[in-house]
């Protein structure tokens, strides 16, 4: 396997960890880097603040990189932005059933 092909399977671990974990990250991709950073790669985050090296910076995860992992998960079929909408609008049907419920059992 090569450096390349390596980088993007460890990409992709830590992009679907945070898609798994932080749904919202699905239709934001400056929150899904954030996140990949802050979750992944915190302790070379740290360096890069407060160390200030230019050569640690390019120890993160690329954020071109966490973005393509992310549309070629999508290509595939998963973590689709519909999944949070639909997600929403289930719930939101839930609640509002529920509340017809109650409505008619005062009523009745």
């Amino acid at each position: 396997m090569t450096d390349i092909q390596t980088e993007i399977q460890s990409a992709e671990k830590k992009v679907v960890d945070i898609l798994t974990r932080f749904p919202e990250t699905r239709v934001n991709d400056n929150l899904l880097v954030w996140r990949v950073w802050a979750e992944h790669d915190l302790r070379v985050l740290h360096q890069v603040i407060y160390d200030l090296g230019d050569d640690k910076i390019t120890k993160l995860t690329a954020s071109e990189t966490i973005t393509r992992v992310r549309r070629l998960l999508n290509k595939q079929g998963k973590f689709l932005v519909v999944d949070v909408h639909e997600r929403r609008q289930r719930r939101e049907e839930e609640v509002r059933k529920h509340f017809a419920t109650l409505e008619s059992f005062s009523e009745g």
